[in-house]
């Protein structure tokens, strides 16, 4: 719809605007690489490449067809905005393939902080990935709800119908629960090297953007102990407080 091309032209804008802040590259995504698909067609697709039981996501980037695909959410303008903000993301996320010259193909390495290993096809820091992503996604809507002169009318008018701190409209909140835990944590154990929990959240990002992970890996290593960036890549992240709680009442 029109709506949604000029919903699409503006998060492109604003999404390479985030990568380059810290420290990635902007990346044009035009609308002809998104698509829009109906859920019960959306449904047999993932179905037909995962299998019957594969878990449905809202949307995905797929980096070997340069394409992003979600269900059509119809009016729901809302959900719109903020699946294609974190789709956006991923797609301008660090990306590295590794070629394979038997087979003589390319396969995908890594994405953002996601790394797939060569020999089981497993992938480490799901969560981590997923929770930096919607991060972003959430810095994005706040912005946007706040500056509303530089926002395209059609985002503004859906925060006014929906009410301003209703534009966001979280996902993997148990990850999200986690990673704010991981945030805390940071900045608690070094008061003097960040101020507040969005400064830790710079690492992050920059890593996210950048494919550089040795800053991150020293951070967390030096909170939670040495080897603790590895077990957060087997094992994943670690329980949130509220997570902890509700476990010992139970």
């Amino acid at each position: 719809t029109p709506e949604e091309l000029e919903i699409i032209e503006f998060i492109n804008n604003e999404t390479s605007k985030t990568a380059e802040k810290f420290g990635g590259e902007a990346l044009d995504i035009r609308p002809i690489n998104i698509h829009i698909i109906s859920k019960s067609e959306f449904v047999d697709l993932v179905k037909k490449r995962h299998g019957e039981d594969a878990e449905i996501p809202e949307a995905m980037w797929k980096p070997g067809l340069q394409a992003m695909s979600m269900q059509d959410v119809e009016d729901n303008l809302v959900k719109f905005i903020n699946v294609l903000t974190h789709e956006m993301h991923h797609a301008k996320a660090f990306q590295s393939i590794r070629s394979d010259l038997e087979k003589k193909n390319m396969e995908w390495r890594r994405g953002g902080i996601l790394i797939g290993l060569r020999e089981s096809r497993a992938q480490m820091f799901i969560d981590l990935d997923e929770a930096v992503t919607e991060y972003l996604t959430y810095m994005n809507m706040k912005e946007w709800a706040e500056k509303k002169d530089n926002v395209p009318q059609i985002i503004n008018e859906t925060a006014e119908k929906y009410g301003e701190s209703d534009l966001y409209s979280p996902t993997y909140l148990q990850e999200q629960l986690r990673f704010n835990n991981v945030l805390s944590a940071v900045q608690k154990k070094n008061p003097n090297e960040f101020k507040d929990q969005e400064s830790v959240f710079g690492i992050f990002a920059e890593a996210y953007f950048t494919g550089k992970l040795l800053k991150l890996r020293k951070i967390i290593d030096q909170t939670f102990g040495k080897g603790s960036f590895v077990e957060f890549a087997e094992k994943g992240l670690p329980k949130s407080k509220w997570e902890k709680g509700s476990d010992s009442e139970s």
